[in-house]
């Protein structure tokens, strides 16, 4: 047995106990991470890029009540536990796209700001991030 089977196993878990949520009309957490996985790949995005788009949303899985803060308009900061429960497994080329798919299109966050935080990354994370973004990704 690897030292990724317990991380394996938790991801496995997390998706079993909360995919079947409604993400959006339609559309549930899994298939949502799946999509943006998928749109990832297409994007020949490098593969620690297409498991951070898969998992991008798993803070919401990790959040008490994720669902009751959203119906109330509390911003239940799922980037956050997201990152940094994925920091303790992969590295930043992972959790950093985790932690800043919501900052970049957060209303109110100044252009200069987005930028510095997204300095440290490749032209292929920014685009995807973009994309996302683009297609209102929360």
């Amino acid at each position: 047995m690897d030292a990724s089977t317990p991380i394996i196993a938790n991801l496995r878990t997390l998706f079993a106990k909360h995919g079947q949520a409604q993400y959006g009309e339609h559309v549930t957490q899994l298939e949502h991470a799946l999509q943006c996985a998928s749109l990832a790949q297409a994007s020949d995005a490098a593969p620690s890029l297409i498991l951070a788009a898969l998992l991008h949303d798993i803070g919401h899985f990790l959040h008490h009540d994720a669902r009751a803060a959203l119906q109330a308009g509390i911003d239940d900061q799922h980037e956050v536990f997201g990152a940094e429960a994925l920091a303790r497994w992969f590295g930043p080329e992972v959790w950093q796209p985790v932690a800043l798919h919501v900052d970049r299109v957060v209303e109110g966050n100044t252009a200069s700001n987005t930028a510095r935080k997204m300095a440290s990354m490749g032209s292929s994370e920014i685009a995807l991030v973009n994309r996302v973004a683009i297609g209102g990704e929360q």
